[in-house]
């Protein structure tokens, strides 16, 4: 994982600041869930310890470009947040973004561009994809 500090002696511990994401990331959950104990061992592979603080999702990523924390994981790629963090060249976790609807409804759609002539609820601070992202605006 390229990290901003790669040239320079690692810190004794990095700092990741992450929020949950049932059921990958689950604060609850012994190892923080799974996509969280994959992250840990790596880091502890590579000899490098690692702390985990657990905070609502949008302060993570804040966190990460503040600099209070080192890192953070499980975030979609965009290219604001280029501007600010650095991705890993490869993703270690993919995530699959569905739509869900109210039970006994019906809406009829076939690209995102027809879910114009309804309201979709969103998370504030949330990437979806690019197309999404264009609707929106």
């Amino acid at each position: 994982m390229p990290w901003p500090w790669a040239h320079a002696a690692p810190p004794e511990t990095v700092r990741l600041g992450i929020g949950e994401y049932p059921p990958f990331k689950v604060e609850a959950e012994p190892g923080g869930g799974p996509l969280t104990e994959i992250v840990v061992e790596a880091f502890k592979a590579a000899g490098v310890r690692s702390s985990v603080e657990w905070v609502p999702n949008n302060r993570a990523i804040a966190g990460v470009m503040s600099g209070r924390y080192d890192g953070s994981f499980g975030w979609a790629r965009s290219a604001e947040r280029e501007e600010s963090l650095l991705f890993s060249s490869r993703p270690i976790h993919s995530y699959r973004m569905v739509f869900v609807q109210r039970a006994g409804e019906s809406r009829d759609w076939a690209s995102l561009s027809d879910l114009g002539q309804w309201r979709v609820g969103v998370t504030r601070g949330n990437f979806y994809s690019q197309p999404f992202a264009d609707l929106q605006a």
